[in-house]
């Protein structure tokens, strides 16, 4: 059987595309040289070339196939971004130093270039003229007959492939040099972002313990004291009784206590749901589906209840502010609720058919907003496909597992919670 890649293409094939892909890009690299070198003239411009030039660099050595971070986020202006690079350290430890280098390497692919151009208009040249009796002169050496001109043309091939096999190992070197520069900055960087997830995961795991302390804390607490204060003024109305002066009084401070009870209840809903904490997720959704304004169509795969607490929770309460958008904002009765769990990640959308108005404010912490960052928080994210008058579908995506910095996951497993 042929051997093929991932797109069905013959590995024959793909590699003969990586020399060509090096030599195309050395030839553009080329065509910056005359830059670098004024840059290096005029030293002042140095620093701002310097920047530009090595983000090149780097997208060149990305396009050869080398893992090489992409310094200027996606969709930042070059002129601002610059306007930052300049004024960091990284720029005369990262790029002005690549820069330098790619002005010594563009030295050698020039006249790797150069020759290659002669090459080919010899090449093209000296079977013409030979062919109408012209003959062709270079230098002392004159070829008028078709066995000369062959012999060129063997020699330019050969010139061809010798300058072709130069710049591809002149590609490879600037790929060697940026990964030089680079490698002190990319192992910081990995370092830092790890210890970035480890202390995130850290914190969510410290607040998921702390929250459930808290709701312990109003359950068997507050809520206790206040079902012990109304059982106790329901004796105290027995005992007066209906005809007594405090009557009225009485039935107005249990009707209070009763309404911050209630109060009490939704603030411990809100923290974490109860059904959620003994039921599981798929129990807490589909009675948020039976509870919702709007008619839902639940479609929620069975293998979603042994996940992290925190990216239950998360996914929760991104399904209630999504079906509450649909029933305030998107005009329509119905909705589609779709929870999946695939390759180890849980998957909850939310659609509907109505005005497709829905976006998320970067400005406010709350709403759609706020859930992308709760989102986030447990390396998750929120997705929003808004098109008027087409619907909008809201897609929210986390691992079902938290890793903890010491490498042991965080579990939540449904029906564990005492009674």
């Amino acid at each position: 059987m042929r051997d093929t890649n991932v797109v069905g293409r013959p590995s024959g094939q793909r590699s003969l595309e990586r020399p060509f892909r090096r030599i195309i890009c050395e030839f553009v690299a080329v065509l910056l040289w005359p830059f670098e070198c004024v840059a290096i003239v005029f030293f002042p411009l140095l620093p701002f070339a310097a920047a530009g030039i090595a983000e090149f660099e780097r997208a060149r050595a990305r396009e050869c196939g080398q893992s090489i971070p992409r310094i200027r986020p996606n969709g930042a202006p070059w002129m601002s971004w610059a306007a930052v690079r300049v004024r960091s350290s990284p720029l005369w430890s990262q790029d002005v130093p690549l820069t330098l280098a790619s002005a010594v390497v563009g030295l050698a692919s020039s006249t790797t270039f150069a020759v290659a151009l002669i090459a080919s208009v010899v090449l093209i040249a000296t079977p013409v003229l030979v062919s109408r009796g012209t003959g062709a002169v270079f230098g002392p050496v004159e070829v008028s007959d078709a066995p000369g001109a062959v012999s060129v043309v063997l020699i330019c091939t050969v010139v061809l492939l010798l300058m072709g096999t130069s710049a591809v190992w002149l590609s490879l070197l600037r790929d060697a040099i940026v990964r030089a520069v680079s490698r002190p900055a990319t192992s910081q960087l990995v370092s830092e972002l790890r210890d970035v997830r480890s202390n995130r995961a850290e914190i969510v795991s410290a607040f998921e313990l702390e929250r459930q302390r808290i709701e312990q804390d109003l359950h068997d607490g507050v809520q206790q004291d206040l079902l012990a204060l109304s059982m106790s003024l329901g004796l105290l109305d027995y005992r007066l009784g209906p005809t007594s002066g405090e009557h009225d009084l009485v039935l107005r401070a249990r009707r209070q206590v009763e309404t911050s009870l209630q109060s009490l209840r939704e603030i411990v809903h809100g923290v974490h749901p109860k059904e959620l904490s003994d039921l599981g997720l798929n129990a807490a959704i589909t009675g948020l589906c039976e509870r919702s304004a709007v008619a839902v169509e639940i479609d929620i795969d069975g293998k979603t209840d042994e996940i992290c607490s925190t990216t239950a929770s998360a996914l929760y309460f991104a399904a209630s502010e999504a079906l509450s958008n649909v029933a305030r904002h998107a005009g329509t009765g119905r909705a589609y609720l779709r929870l999946r769990r695939l390759n180890g990640r849980l998957s909850l959308l939310v659609s509907d058919n109505g005005r497709g108005t829905a976006h998320i404010d970067t400005k406010k912490r709350t709403g759609l907003a706020g859930l992308r960052h709760r989102m986030q928080s447990v390396n998750g994210d929120l997705h929003i496909h808004s098109d008027p008058h087409k619907g909008t579908r809201i897609e929210a995506t986390a691992p079902a597992v938290l890793s903890t910095s010491t490498g042991e996951p965080s579990r939540y497993v449904s029906h564990e919670r005492e009674a």
